[in-house]
């Protein structure tokens, strides 16, 4: 027997075949999935696995092992930001519509906090309030009925410091007007400083049908609101590009001929809101409410009939 023993057989070394195709395709994909959608992503996490798979099974003569796990961990990041950016997008809409209905609701508060406080004065000088501080219209029109209301909304230390015997464009009542209370804010409009949509309705003094304002004149009492102080709007929500500053004795003026002039662009669907005389909001649809219908309720008069209300 010899010395020496018959050596082992020689084994070559194992050559690789390079990275695995489908290890690649799962990384591009991967990547990919943050611009594309879930459906890439699923893709990419499938053929990273069938990639793992195949380079394992190979006996190191497959590579692309970082690869694969790479194209997975990227597909399912990827498959998450697109499962979320998805249901994002879906309560987008629903977001909006509640902002939009709260913002909605904080209007008509505030509409309902300036006819409440136009019923106080009532209760206290026996008439609506107007752009006349007294009963007695050659007193002269110097400030709004904005102006006038605020000791009925807790701004008796503003309205105190006014000069209701200058104009409201005088070096100090203008000075005031920076001073703007919360209540003619409009909550979902980008409006000029010192301006505000909420105007009484006015009529001149012509018209044979007046309504809850009129030019010249005094504000009306109960009494000479035949149709009912539910029946008949006093403030209106006009369009931002017909706001006004708000000491500014100056209001939306009804046209019998064109009764929508100026309304209905602030909310979707052609919706004004209105503040009755009884303190109530309501609104009109200037898409589907009639001229007449819109009409009777911007009217103080019981001869053109009741109006219909869209709750």
């Amino acid at each position: 027997m010899s010395q020496y023993s018959t050596p082992e057989k020689f084994k070559a070394p194992t050559q690789s075949s390079g990275n695995s195709g489908l290890a690649i395709t799962s990384l591009i994909l991967g990547l990919s999935s943050f611009l594309c959608s879930i459906f890439t992503g699923i893709i990419a996490i499938v053929l990273g696995i069938i990639a793992l798979t195949k380079i394992s099974s190979s006996q190191g003569q497959m590579g692309g092992k970082g690869m694969a796990i790479a194209g997975i961990a990227l597909g399912a990041i990827g498959s998450i930001v697109s499962i979320v950016l998805v249901f994002a997008a879906m309560l987008l809409p629903a977001v909006s519509q509640v902002r939009t209905a709260a913002k909605r609701t904080m209007s008509m508060n505030q509409m309902r906090q300036l006819s409440l406080a136009s019923l106080n004065y009532d209760s206290q000088h026996f008439r609506f309030p107007s752009d006349f501080p007294t009963a007695d219209s050659d007193s002269g029109a110097n400030l709004s009925w904005r102006v006038h209301i605020l000791p009925y909304l807790g701004e008796q230390q503003l309205y105190d410091q006014f000069r209701l015997d200058e104009p409201w464009d005088s070096s100090h009542n203008l000075a005031l007007a920076e001073q703007m209370p919360s209540y003619y804010e409009h909550p979902s409009l980008q409006l000029p400083p010192g301006q505000t949509v909420y105007q009484m309705v006015t009529s001149s003094s012509t018209d044979q049908n007046p309504t809850i304002q009129v030019e010249g004149q005094p504000g009306p009492s109960i009494g000479e609101i035949s149709d009912g102080i539910s029946n008949t709007v006093m403030i209106v929500e006009v369009n931002a590009e017909a706001a006004v500053p708000w000491t500014q004795p100056r209001d939306w003026k009804f046209d019998p001929s064109d009764p929508t002039r100026s309304l209905g662009n602030n909310w979707n669907g052609g919706r004004t809101l209105i503040g009755m005389c009884d303190g109530s909001v309501n609104t009109i649809d200037i898409n589907n409410d009639s001229p007449e219908n819109i009409s009777s309720m911007m009217t103080r008069s019981a001869n053109d009939g009741p109006p219909v209300f869209r709750r």
